[in-house]
């Protein structure tokens, strides 16, 4: 992920401080101050691009109890003390704040000094008060002596007075609200003095300023200047601030672990504001990065940027891809692009990884998009209803989808030991129509559980035409089995052995059977249904259950329905007396849930055929 990251900032080095500004909408503020006249403005803008620009948007720093040191921030309370406090500390800037500044003796809220309006001249502002200031005849005023108070206090209680006084408005509905610093009508922005501190701080200069020499991790030179700090990034890539995750649990060595030289710091920095600003999505009901694997080209880098979010959004819902592919035009020979993926979610001002996919390789993506395509599925989100994920408050807990979907990034073994029991836990709640499962906003009841079996079944097939399925590519021996076509190429795409072929026959079965049964009951119950065991089924039950069906066929049914039913019976027994094992209680019933399920769907199929030729006929 690290490589991915620098080698986007590589891309991207060249540009000058807008390679670091951020993108937001909502409202902008521009506290313009004129200390000869002794006046001040608040002049408001809509926040888009071009006000991200013009005003150096560069985000607050990354750490959440970070002092604010940047003109343009999120609150007028930084912009009145943190931010003037910092900036003061800069040789630079200290000449253009002389005069501004208010030291009221007592620091305190990470500001020592506060700029200083008062008798200012507060140009169309409102009567207002928040002690100890107030606003009469558009003039701010003290009403108690300040020493008594702290300069983080005294920031707050004046941001709180302007803001009343001018009708700055809280934010609403996720929109920003920023504010930023002007003297006489020029942004502090555009004072070169401002954007050389700006460069130094975004670059980590003073991450370098202790001289220590060392091995850069990143780019393999030694002997060079580096960086083990990682304070300044928003991805928490190594924990450097604690001391027992040191080498030999001592602080100076984590330059051991991971450093950087001044270098390969700017393109990290740069890589990662990139990533975090363009390339960002809803992945599986997580927020996700993706990073894209193949060599970046800076004038092409947009258009990169588009394809790889399209096709990450396509393997999640393959309708996305078709229409990214309508949309460009290039629905023959579309090149795939490898990619890392980053699961993470935001905590304050952090940003904490929760799994990450690295290096998917074209081949693979290419070889997914088609067995998808061939099978008639939706994409990767199926997976969220595949498997039993609970509905929390915030959201769906989808820890296990993106496993899934890593493995099949990856190419990694699925085994039926443990993915099986998972398909029918949640076929079995969907069932019972449990709420709390996710799946039960599209799957409930009767139906909605075969119809996830059936949704299951497709990717069994796709796991086994990519190799992954119990991680072998080799097939199993049917040999000798009385089989029809349909079922040999059906065992064949899931690769049946003796066992799995003998419980889908003996679910076929059943369902001819439960057709019946629920025919007498108005469609209102299924019985035979309802009687497979959900929580898990031995063999030794399989083979009590086969005379119970037949018998029961015998009664339901009658002509060719009862001949189909116990040549299936037959078949399913021969099969089952070959199998040497090799199932789970809680496998056993999935397969025969699988032949039940398709035989529903081929029942359902053939309805709506018939119907439709009746139609025409009519």
């Amino acid at each position: 992920m690290l490589r991915e990251l620098l080698t986007l900032g590589r891309a991207l080095e060249g540009g000058d401080l807008e390679a670091h500004v951020l993108q937001a909408t909502g409202r902008f503020y521009l506290l313009d101050l004129y200390p000869k006249a002794r006046e001040a403005r608040l002049v408001p803008y809509g926040l888009g691009p071009e006000q991200c620009r013009r005003f150096l948007w560069v985000g607050d720093p990354p750490a959440s109890n970070a002092p604010r040191d940047r003109a343009t921030t999120r609150k007028l309370t930084y912009l009145l003390g943190q931010v003037p406090t910092r900036l003061a500390e800069d040789p630079g800037l200290k000449p253009l704040l002389q005069g501004l500044l208010l030291d009221p003796g007592r620091p305190g809220g990470k500001a020592r000094f506060l700029l200083d309006l008062r008798g200012y001249r507060l140009v169309g502002a409102k009567d207002a008060e928040a002690q100890p200031f107030r606003v009469r005849g558009e003039r701010l005023e003290v009403t108690e002596d300040l020493g008594k108070w702290k300069a983080g206090d005294l920031a707050e209680a004046l941001a709180e007075v302007l803001k009343r006084a001018w009708g700055v408005a809280p934010p609403k509905g996720g929109e920003e609200v920023l504010f930023s610093l002007a003297l006489e009508g020029r942004p502090l922005a555009d004072f070169p003095e401002y954007r050389d501190y700006l460069k130094r701080l975004l670059t980590g200069e003073r991450r370098f300023a202790q001289g220590s020499q060392g091995l850069c991790h990143a780019c393999g030179r030694a002997g060079v200047p580096v960086a083990q700090s990682f304070a300044d990034f928003k991805l928490k890539f190594y924990i450097t601030d604690k001391k027992g995750f040191a080498p030999g649990v001592r602080e100076e060595a984590f330059a051991k672990a991971y450093a950087l030289c001044p270098d390969c710091f700017r393109a990290l920095k740069l890589g990662e504001g990139f990533a975090l600003e363009n390339l960002k999505l809803r992945f599986l009901e997580t927020e996700a990065l993706v990073l894209p694997g193949a060599a970046l080209e800076p004038e092409r880098l947009s258009r990169l940027v588009e394809r790889v979010l399209a096709q990450v959004h396509g393997l999640e819902r393959l309708s996305a891809w078709r229409d990214f592919l309508a949309r460009a035009k290039r629905e023959e020979g579309v090149g795939y692009l490898g990619f890392t993926l980053l699961f993470f979610r935001e905590a304050q001002a952090a940003t904490k990884a929760k799994g990450v996919v690295l290096e998917v390789p074209p081949s693979r993506v290419e070889a997914l998009f088609r067995a998808m395509e061939e099978a008639g599925v939706e994409g990767v989100r199926d997976w969220l209803y595949l498997l039993p994920l609970d509905r929390g408050q915030r959201g769906v807990e989808a820890g296990l989808a993106l496993e899934a979907a890593s493995r099949l990034f990856l190419g990694l073994p699925f085994l039926s030991r443990d993915w099986v029991p998972l398909f029918l836990r949640a076929a079995e709640r969907a069932f019972r129509e449990d709420a709390t499962l996710f799946a039960t906003s599209r799957f409930r009841g009767p139906g909605g559980a075969l119809g996830l079996v059936t949704l299951a079944a497709d990717w069994l097939a796709i796991l086994v035409r990519m190799g992954v399925w119990g991680g072998t590519m080799g097939e199993k021996d049917l040999s000798g089995a009385l089989l029809e076509e349909e079922e040999k190429r059906a065992f064949q795409a899931y690769n049946f052995g003796p066992l799995e072929a003998g419980l889908y026959l003996l679910g076929k079965a059943m369902e001819a059977v439960g057709q019946a049964q629920a025919r007498l009951y108005q469609y209102r119950k299924e019985p035979l249904l309802e009687a497979i065991g959900w929580q898990g089924m031995s063999l030794v039950r399989v083979r009590h259950l086969v005379p119970e069906v037949m018998a029961k066929a015998a009664y339901y049914l009658e002509g060719e329905d009862r001949t189909r039913v116990l040549d299936l019976l037959g078949r399913a027994t021969d099969l089952l007396e070959r199998a040497e094992g090799g199932l789970s209680d809680r496998e056993v019933p999935y397969y025969i849930l699988m032949g039940y399920a398709q035989a529903r769907s081929q029942r359902l199929r053939g309805g709506r055929r018939e119907v439709a030729h009746e139609g025409e006929d009519a």
